[in-house]
């Protein structure tokens, strides 16, 4: 599992991701007002996804 040190050295290809793959845009003030937690579990899932650019840059396959 990754975790946040992993993550954000590549913040600009999770930002990508999440629009791309999840229709979340992370500079929607509205994204921010919502609780944390379901956002926090799809960064953390796209070390899992096989289609992430941040898994990619983490060494995916």
């Amino acid at each position: 599992m990754i975790g946040w040190a992993d993550i954000l050295p590549h913040w600009t290809l999770v930002v990508a991701d999440l629009a791309r793959l999840y229709g979340v845009d992370l500079t929607d003030p509205a994204v921010w007002a919502r609780p944390g937690a379901p956002i926090r579990r799809l960064i953390v899932g796209l070390g899992d996804e096989p289609s992430s650019r941040l898994r990619a840059a983490l060494g995916g396959d």
